[in-house]
């Protein structure tokens, strides 16, 4: 039997950025709601701030979509940053290879306020 995935998106729109709290699984299986919900907050022309302070597991394909999201945010001049990166977040990036990608350098994690992603 397959466990079925679920993510739950939320997002807060703001004066100055827009905010989406993703909740769950990110993988294969919901994927597509989730770069629906990146794309549609991209087109709002604001910085991309994505919390997964309420993730719980992420795949390849999770991971190539954040990479995917933060090069529109860079093809359309926005800042992309993730917020509340969880310790075990970190260990996949890097064991999966993705560390060097821009989406999740350090640098980037720690750019912006607490009261954001709270």
């Amino acid at each position: 039997m397959q466990e079925v995935q679920q993510t739950t998106i939320r997002i807060e729109p703001a004066s100055d950025h827009q905010l989406v709290h993703l909740e769950g699984e990110l993988g294969l299986m919901t994927a597509e709601s989730v770069r629906q919900a990146l794309a549609n907050s991209i087109s709002a022309a604001q910085p991309l701030v994505v919390s997964l302070a309420a993730l719980t597991a992420i795949d390849l394909c999770g991971l190539q979509l954040l990479c995917s999201a933060q090069r529109s945010c860079q093809t359309n001049s926005l800042p992309f940053t993730l917020c509340a990166v969880p310790d075990w977040f970190q260990a996949t990036v890097h064991t999966a290879g993705f560390h060097q990608h821009p989406a999740f350098q350090v640098a980037s994690l720690d750019a912006v306020r607490e009261d954001i992603c709270a």
